[in-house]
Order: structure tokens, then sequence, then C-alpha cells
């Protein structure tokens, strides 16, 4: 642990005057059971601060990172020094590790966790969040319901069993008990709108099924139109879909979003019910994009066409030149039960029934996220967002980390956190690129890196920051 968070420590400890009673074990034993308020622990982690036992010192530190007490502290390189010796130590490593993008310890951490102490809801939660990740759905929501027995007044295992949960009464639920407890959890506030807008919409549906498939031609494809940028570059794909079952518009691919989003165009004497309005945050501009909420007749998408097609209106257009008046998330395609190709190589995106496979394993703790023998890229969901595996090589180091697979990205990026973890450094400067509802702000670029996904390698020049 940094010699910065101990001074910090022990100085707030001393100002407020605590101090381990003689004898008594450590202040944090226990805290991963996630039972306390986050007013609690976080008086716990100071007060193990003050114990003078190293192993005490630690637990309090690493108990302060996971709570963020220090937004400027280096968690993940915290992460990597801590030494674990018990269930709350393997369940606080297996938190950073996850928060820190490295799944695969952070599963064994929390594995470790759990079979230190069964009672670690911590350990439970990112068993819940690695396995939902790598699309093991069954039991990640085995894994976020035991989370929830075990803590029932932490807002962060309610807001993972949200996540998961697979029917919408349970799902409502979850996020009513979020609301609960988030403001007093310190969660943030675009999270707790988020929820809100969600619960809304839930109520706004009732019983009401969406994204009903009334046709479904497969094995099929779906022709994908380039969307050229400057000289030798590429935008992004373009696919055609019928609004309404009649407006044919541009539609921009985007692996890194989710849902169905309409520019106000789009929609031009097409009907569509509004069930709520709200706040999308992400993307360019101010980062929050008032919307609206509702169901669309009918939707065609090439050898697929959905009834009751949930969908997000903007309040303005989506691309500033008018390219594309909506974007597509591949979980669209997915939600008719088929397995979705991207080629750019032949420019089509092939549907096809999905493999043959057995009943999912519903225990958490016998799954396997990587099985032996499976192939091609490793993929992860996080948020509704696509991950990839992928290994980062810049001048100063080799990293593995988890990279963002946009098929809408205007540009390649990299997290500035990222490289100077890795002590790059990078040109500073004023630089934008295109995102959702606006520009995005950068902090300038690095002139090359190598990246390395699955089997292939590339040299990239002007990466943005």
């Amino acid at each position: 642990m940094t010699s910065r968070w101990h001074g910090l420590l022990l100085l707030l400890s001393a100002m407020v005057g605590w101090a381990a009673p003689a004898g008594a074990g450590c202040p944090v034993d226990g805290a991963a059971r996630l039972r306390d308020t986050r007013q609690e622990m976080a008086e716990r982690a100071l007060a193990a601060a003050a114990s003078g036992d190293p192993r005490c010192v630690d637990k309090g530190l690493a108990l302060a990172n996971v709570l963020d007490l220090d937004p400027g502290a280096r968690a993940c390189a915290a992460a990597e020094a801590l030494q674990a010796g018990d269930g709350d130590l393997h369940a606080f490593r297996a938190d950073l590790e996850w928060r820190c993008g490295r799944p695969r310890r952070a599963y064994g951490e929390a594995l470790a966790a759990i079979g230190d102490d069964p009672e670690a809801a911590l350990g439970w939660l990112v068993l819940a969040r690695v396995l939902a990740a790598r699309f093991r759905f069954s039991a990640a929501r085995a894994a976020a319901e035991r989370a929830v027995a075990l803590a029932p007044r932490s807002a962060r295992v309610w807001f993972a069993l949200a996540e998961v949960a697979a029917e919408r009464p349970r799902r409502r639920q979850a996020l009513a008990s979020y609301l609960e407890h988030a403001a007093a959890a310190g969660e943030p506030p675009e999270r707790i709108a988020g929820a809100r807008d969600n619960l809304l919409l839930i109520d706004a549906l009732g019983d009401r099924p969406v994204w009903v498939v009334r046709r479904r031609e497969v094995p099929g494809r779906l022709p994908l139109e380039p969307l050229a940028g400057r000289p030798g570059t590429l935008r992004g794909w373009l696919v055609e879909i019928a609004v309404g079952g009649r407006r044919k518009v541009p539609a921009l691919l985007d692996s890194g979003a989710s849902g169905l989003h309409l520019a106000p165009t789009a929609l031009r004497r097409v009907p569509m019910e509004v069930l709520t309005r709200g706040t999308l945050f992400g993307g360019g501009g101010s980062g929050s994009h008032a919307v609206v909420r509702g169901l669309l007749d009918e939707l065609r998408l090439g050898p697929l066409t959905f009834s009751s097609a949930l969908a997000v209106r903007s309040a303005g257009s989506l691309e500033r030149h008018g390219a594309y008046q909506a974007i597509v998330g591949l979980d669209v395609l997915a939600s008719a039960g088929v397995r979705v190709i991207v080629d750019p190589f032949t420019r089509e995106v092939r549907l096809a029934l999905p493999d043959a496979g057995g009943e999912e394993q519903g225990d958490p703790l016998a799954v396997d996220p990587w099985p032996e023998g499976e192939e091609g890229v490793t993929l992860y969901r996080v948020a509704g967002q696509l991950l990839v595996e992928a290994e980062v090589e810049t001048q100063a180091e080799r990293r593995r980390a988890l990279l963002l697979f946009d098929t809408g990205a205007s540009r390649s990026l990299i997290d500035g956190g990222l490289l100077d973890e890795m002590g790059q450094r990078f040109r500073r400067g004023s630089r934008r690129a295109s995102a959702y509802g606006g520009q995005l702000e950068l902090l300038g670029e690095v002139p090359r890196l190598q990246l390395a996904v699955g089997g292939s390698r590339r040299h990239l020049k002007g990466v943005g920051v």
C-alpha cells in the first residue's frame, strides 16, 4: 500500500481520536459481508489504520480503496500490492481487480473469498459480475441472489441483481431496493437517475412484452455499407432499417451501444407510443441527453421483423451531417435468438441459429467462465457494452487490458489512466472525437502503440487519449 494512503488515514484517525481497543480484533474484520453502511465501513477503515497491526492496517487501506475514500489513489496498483490472507482481503482484492479490468484475477479472488467466508457478500457480488460479463446469466443470477440474501442493505448488490434479473417483477423490486439505499451508499448521481428512469419504464410497460419476433429468416444476411471518414479512414458501418415497417432509414451498427436509438427525423409520419421521458448518460457534448422512450408497432432489419420494438428517441440529430438517423446495438439482433457474425471483409452481417448446447449451468461455484476449447476472441458484456481481451504495448510497457469493442466509434481511443500506469507519456493538446450527442473532448494523443487481439496484431498511430 502507498505511504500516501497510510499517512492520510493515520492523520484522519488521529484527528478524530480513533483507536482500536486493546486486545480487540481488526475493526474491518467481516467488512466484506457488506452489512454496514458506507459511513460505518469508512469509520472502520480509518480505525484499522490506527491499530498498529500491519495486517490490520493493510485491510483498512484496502477497504478505503474499495470505498473510493480518496479518488486520487492508485487503486489498481494497490490491488497488485495487496497480500490477500483472509476472506475480507480476498474480497477487497476481487473488487479492485474487477474495477481495474482484470476479470480473471477478480474471479479467482472472489472464489477464494467465498471459500474462506461463505457469507462474504462482496465476493458473491464480484462473482455475479464476472459470470454475467461472460454470458453465464443463470449462474450470475444465483450469485447475485446470494449476495442480496447476505447483504440486503447494500445498494451495490441490489443493482447487480437488477442487471441480471430474468423476470420483470424481480428486476423492479431490485431497482426499488437499490434506490432505497443508493443515496446513503454514495452511489453516483447518474446511476441513481438511470435506475429511476428504468423503474419508470418498467411501470409504464406493465406486463407487455417487447421485441416480439414476427419474422426470422435464418441463415440470413444484412448488407453493410461503409461510412467513410477522412481519406483512408472508416467511421463505421451502416445498415438499412424500416421504422414502423414503412420508413427506411440508414442506421449505424454500433457494438458499443445497447438497444435502438432514433433521431426525430427517423420518426416522421411514423407513430411511436411514448412511455417515459428521461435522461441518457454518456457520449459527447454535455454527457447527458434528454430522451423519450417508447414502442414502435414494427421494425424491419434485414431478415428480421419485430413488433413492440422498444426505442429511444433523441432530442436532436444523432450525427451532425445526417449520415445516419438511427443507431442499432448488436443486442437488438441477438434478441431474435440468433448468432451474429459481423464480417467487414465481405461487408455483411450474417445471422445463424445458435450452436446447440446443453442446459446452462446454474451453480455459480461450478460453472467455468472460460471453458477449455473455446475458440475465437474472448468477449465480455459489461453495462450493455462489448469488451474484448487485448494486449496493449507502448514504448514503456506491455500489458493485458479490456478494451471496448465499438463498431460505431469514429476513431480508436485509449484511457489516459492506463497510459499513466504503464508509464507512457503522450502529447497533450486539444482533440475531439464524435460521440453520441456531440463531440467528446480528449486529453491528447499517443503517437503509436501496438494492439494484439486474438491472433491479430496491429500497429496504431495517433491514438486519442
